[in-house]
This record gives structure tokens, sequence and C-alpha cells, in this order.
């Protein structure tokens, strides 16, 4: 396993910012961000993952049908601005990379609200409603990515996508744990 930094000085320590995983299996030295970035730019993926849940895309204020191409589109854009956003928290520094993780990230579980290892979606601004992204929270400026989906169903248990998002974020936590990294001071021993 390997952290990747996204947005984050690789030689700061302790680790601060936005890291992926690479765990040893993957393929062409893909990460987890880079296989989200991969997924989520790509309009024939866009187009057939919503085609096949187009039953889903519903206005929540017309109660009307939204169209595929709209749909595909919104996502991109929630994808750019979430991207953009992080993007320039990082250059404004720490600080301000550290209050967007706070306003964009939430628990994945609302029954957990703080604590070691916690479990986290991001998404855009609150009209911004399809596109997560999930990481494990090591400390309030510290979230490593383990991938993001489109989330159509309210529950992650209901799509076979947001399945595969809840088994990555459980597969990176418990291999933290394993490893004995439950502090943000365990990391500064870890090579990128």
């Amino acid at each position: 396993m390997e952290f990747v930094p996204i947005f984050a000085d690789p030689n700061e320590t302790p680790f601060r910012g936005l890291y992926a995983v690479r765990y040893e299996d993957a393929p062409d030295g893909e990460n987890s961000w880079s296989e989200f970035v991969d997924r989520i730019t790509d309009p024939e993926y866009r187009r057939d993952f919503l085609k096949a849940r187009k039953e889903k895309l519903i206005d929540e204020r017309t109660k009307e049908s939204i169209e595929l191409s709209d749909a595909s589109m919104q996502v991109l854009e929630e994808f750019l601005e979430i991207n953009y956003t992080f993007r320039t928290a990082y250059r404004k520094g720490i600080e301000h990379l550290t209050a967007t993780f706070e306003e964009r990230f939430q628990p994945l579980n609302n029954d957990e609200s703080d604590g070691m290892l916690l479990k986290s979606k991001g998404r855009g601004r609150k009209n911004q409603r399809w596109l997560r992204i999930y990481a494990v929270k090591i400390a309030p400026d510290l979230y490593i990515v383990t991938g993001g989906a489109i989330k159509l169903f309210k529950y992650m248990a209901d799509d076979v996508a947001t399945q595969d998002e809840w088994a990555k974020i459980n597969r990176l936590r418990d291999r933290l744990k394993q490893e004995g990294m439950f502090y943000q001071d365990a990391y500064t021993e870890l090579e990128l």
C-alpha cells in the first residue's frame, strides 16, 4: 500500500492534505484518485452508468425526468467544481484546504461524528447532489481518498457502484488498523 499526494506536499511531516491510496494489485500504477477521475471524466462511462439507472433521474422540484445528456453534464460539472475548489484551497495553503475539507466532507455514517479513521464522504455544494468522493479521515487536515461514485440511491447498499465504494473504504480502514496506523503521527513513518 502506498499513499499518493493529490492536494498535498509529500515532503511535509506530519502528512496533511488529500492523498490517494495505491494498492500493490493496482493496474499500471493507478491509484484511487486517478481511477475515479478517469471514470467520471469519461462521457461514455457517465452515459452508460446513468442510462442503466434512468428511473432515478428525476428533478426533485418538478418531478420530471432529467435528460440523460443533462444528467451526464451535471455530474461532470459537479466533479469540476469539487476539483477546482480543492485545487484553489490547496494553493491558498493548508489552512484553507482544511477548512474546505471540514465544509465538504461529512461522516459516511451519521452515527459517527468524530474519531480515528472516520469514513467520510465528500460532495459539492448543497445544490450538487449526485457525485460523492469517499475517503478515510485520519485527522482534520488529512484525508485518504478511496474512490468516488455517482450516487443516485438513498442508501449505499441499494446500488452496486456505491457498494463497491463501501468495500473500498472498509478495505483501507481495515488495512490501516492492521498496520497500527490510528493516529496522524503514524503516517510520518510511511514512504511515499
